[in-house]
């Protein structure tokens, strides 16, 4: 047995049980007694015991019973996924990322800092053959995105593990894949405002992993020529690139802009290549939206329709 869920409500209790038991995972009650006087003792609740292989499952799946996800359609309604009404949310920049991969055939892609799984599982809806792993730092987030690539039927090409980009590439996956991509917290630590949410302030701002340990980590993982694509906030761009050149070339930066109005840029992509000969790295822009507020047509067609985004 790994943690305990307090249970103060015997209805709850036994509806808890049935849960579980509905999904075929494994659960025990434990009583908890506490004294009112001598001689005298109370049953006040019950702790659902969880085995340690199963607690994180657990966890979601009481969350989905609990309605603590919204189910969000993405592709024009072709994948569909829970995300914590109370949590980080995934935006266009997820779908972003994921379409700037330029993947093919069956090759292999991994995803840093995976969430509830948006990019990975929209990469692989575009890319049916490719084999596509997600590594997240929180455990909850791991076991969400597991039970949203079952949703969407792609258990057996798309699998997500519980790592921290602050670690040694394990050498198992060192040089394994030919491609990388990733959307780091964009925040320093001591900048801006931290939200109290746990989860939130994780996917916003850096903690133990710093911007270059997001970069040395995806580098030694990417074979020899692989592509690297990561997006970020446009000030920390020259930050992005420092950290890629002695190692990576070929790099090309797109800058995305909300409209055609003379403001600056939210977000850019940065594509790169390891190992690729050294270069000025090129630039260019994206326009997102018309002035009425709708997605440019190229937009609309990587949005809705889950096309590749090709960039220079």
């Amino acid at each position: 047995m790994y943690d305990r869920i307090p249970i103060n409500n015997s209805i709850l209790n036994s509806w808890v049980g049935s849960v579980f038991k509905q999904y075929g995972l494994d659960s025990d009650f434990e009583d908890t007694f506490w004294g009112m006087a001598k001689n005298n003792f109370s049953t006040i609740t019950k702790r659902v015991m969880i085995e340690k292989c199963e607690y994180w499952r657990n966890r979601v799946v009481l969350a989905e019973k609990r309605s603590e996800f919204s189910d969000d359609q993405f592709l024009g309604g072709r994948i569909r996924l829970f995300q914590l009404l109370n949590g980080f949310r995934a935006s266009i920049d997820s779908l972003l990322l994921a379409a700037t991969i330029p993947a093919f055939g069956t090759q292999k892609v991994l995803e840093l800092g995976s969430g509830s799984g948006v990019a990975t599982i929209a990469l692989a809806a575009r890319k049916k053959n490719l084999k596509i792993w997600g590594l997240e730092q929180q455990p909850f987030m791991v076991e969400l995105s597991k039970h949203n690539a079952c949703r969407n039927q792609m258990s057996d090409r798309v699998q997500f593990f519980e790592a921290n980009v602050a670690d040694h590439v394990d050498l198992s996956i060192k040089g394994h894949f030919e491609h990388v991509m990733a959307n780091p917290p964009h925040m320093m630590q001591g900048l801006g405002n931290i939200s109290p949410n746990i989860m939130k302030a994780q996917a916003k701002v850096e903690g133990e992993a710093k911007l270059s340990h997001w970069v040395n980590f995806a580098v030694e993982a990417l074979q020899p020529g692989g592509c690297l694509v990561f997006i970020h906030r446009p000030e920390r761009i020259n930050e992005l690139i420092n950290l890629l050149t002695p190692e990576t070339g070929n790099i090309s930066v797109t800058h995305l802009f909300a409209k055609d109005d003379g403001r600056p840029a939210k977000r850019s992509l940065i594509r790169a290549y390891k190992g690729e000969k050294k270069s000025v790295p090129q630039y260019q822009q994206l326009i997102l939206h018309h002035d009425d507020g709708s997605y440019t047509k190229k937009l609309d067609a990587v949005l809705q329709g889950g096309k590749e985004l090709i960039v220079s």
